[in-house]
């Protein structure tokens, strides 16, 4: 499970915009969508994109930016993206494991 350290969410002077920084690259290049325009996005973007009341996503290596639509509320959106997070950051450290692992078995 992804530690606290891993993970941390900043509010944003708009209300409806919030930055969720980690210690892990979420994307090797900035990529950005929005609901009906996800064409530049990845696969981990487009899945935080899905997530009914946001609007629109930008990600960086470390950083990633979710605007929601104001009708919705932060607790309704909160915990899936933390989930998504939670679950890429574990997926992460299985792909350095198995890299380290094949570095080491090929020296």
């Amino acid at each position: 499970m992804a530690s606290t350290t891993q993970i941390s969410v900043q509010p944003t002077n708009d209300p409806n915009m919030k930055a969720y920084n980690t210690r892990f690259e979420m994307a090797s290049a900035p990529e950005s969508g929005s609901r009906g325009n996800s064409d530049e996005l990845g696969e981990f973007g487009r899945l935080i994109l899905n997530i009914r009341g946001v609007a629109q996503v930008h990600v960086c290596a470390y950083v990633m930016l979710v605007t929601k639509a104001p009708l919705f509320e932060w607790n309704e959106i909160d915990p899936d993206i933390e989930k998504l997070l939670r679950m890429f950051a574990i997926s992460q450290r299985q792909l350095e494991g198995a890299n380290e692992a094949s570095a080491i078995s090929r020296v």
